[in-house]
């Protein structure tokens, strides 16, 4: 019988997951030992099982976890943040449904994760500044991946969207520099503001038909990005969505699309060519400013153009 108002030590140590305290390879990865580990354990109060492991700050020492985390079948969470010598994550229990908001927010040495099937969110930072992450496989559990999931993943050349996520979050994905071609699934309704933001090697990508919204900078400083097809769903293209897209030469806009925001193309220097479709009603200021091998456009003749929308080398006539 445990005392009323026990420590999570005294919890854990009284029931199934005892055996943690005294493992040697748990004891020898925290620092400050088995007190350390102590420290780092949350129990769960009704059933005295390990609920959670805060190893943030460098508190853990090792590459990897030990293989035996699998035996911890009562763990919701884990919070490694900021331990920049591990490697590798893998053998986590199906109890963990979400890798929780800045779980693994610069371990600037972690190459490799396995998610279990159970993991259903990605959350917030949780691989901010992981520079050394190559690939990763998001298994079809997921339906949501947060803000700043892979910010300044700079390594991140390859990554499997399941069918399963609806939006690309606000700067999920900016700075990625060497990631080189993505796969949306037809599931994404909404591309968030800045989610590419900086993505130097995106050569080209295909937006399914299920999304309505690019959001404010979502492609901005994409410079190698050749080529994009706007589906006919997309109603709304956001400010600077494409700005500084410097090997973009040509698009087509869907005639869906009503309004092309500020900066929408600003300084997309190769683009020579561009269809606006008479639906769109109004051209806000700079959407084709520093365009500069766009030597001419037709507009429909009923849409208001907004000041600077086009630079002095572009010949605008209506149609």
């Amino acid at each position: 019988m445990v005392a009323a108002g026990a420590t999570d030590v005294e919890l854990i140590g009284a029931f199934e997951d005892a055996w943690i305290l005294e493992d040697p390879e748990w004891t020898a990865g925290v620092e400050g030992g088995r007190d350390g580990l102590g420290r780092a354990l949350t129990a769960d109060k009704e059933e005295g099982r390990v609920r959670g492991l805060n190893l943030r700050g460098k508190k853990w020492k090792g590459e990897a976890l030990p293989a035996s985390v699998a035996r911890l079948t009562a763990l919701r969470w884990l919070w490694m943040g900021g331990c920049t010598a591990l490697k590798s994550v893998a053998n986590l229990p199906a109890s963990v449904t979400q890798i929780v908001d800045r779980a693994f927010g610069g371990c600037t040495s972690l190459a490799s994760i396995t998610i279990p099937e159970s993991v259903t969110k990605i959350g917030e930072g949780a691989f901010n500044g992981c520079t050394s992450l190559a690939s990763i496989t998001l298994p079809s559990s997921v339906t949501q991946i947060g803000e700043q999931a892979f910010y300044g993943c700079a390594s991140l050349s390859s990554i499997t969207i399941p069918a399963s996520v609806t939006d690309i979050d606000f700067q999920a994905f900016k700075g990625c520099t060497s990631l080189a071609s993505i796969t949306l699934p037809a599931s994404v309704t909404q591309i968030g503001e800045w989610a590419f933001y900086g993505c130097t090697s995106l050569a080209s990508i295909t937006i399914p038909e299920s999304v309505t919204q690019i959001g404010n900078g979502a492609f901005k400083r994409c410079t190698s990005l050749a080529s994009i097809t706007i589906p006919e769903s997309v109603t709304q293209i956001g400010e600077g969505a494409f700005y500084d897209c410097k090997s973009l030469a040509s698009i087509t806009l869907p005639a869906s699309v009503t309004q092309i925001a500020e900066g929408a193309f600003y300084n997309c220097t190769s683009l020579a060519s561009i269809t606006i479709p008479a639906t769109v009603t109004q051209i806000v200021q700079e959407a084709f400013h520093g365009c500069t091998s766009l030597a001419s456009i037709t507009i429909p003749s009923s849409t208001v153009v907004g000041p600077s929308a086009f630079s002095k080398h572009t010949q605008v006539t209506r149609a």
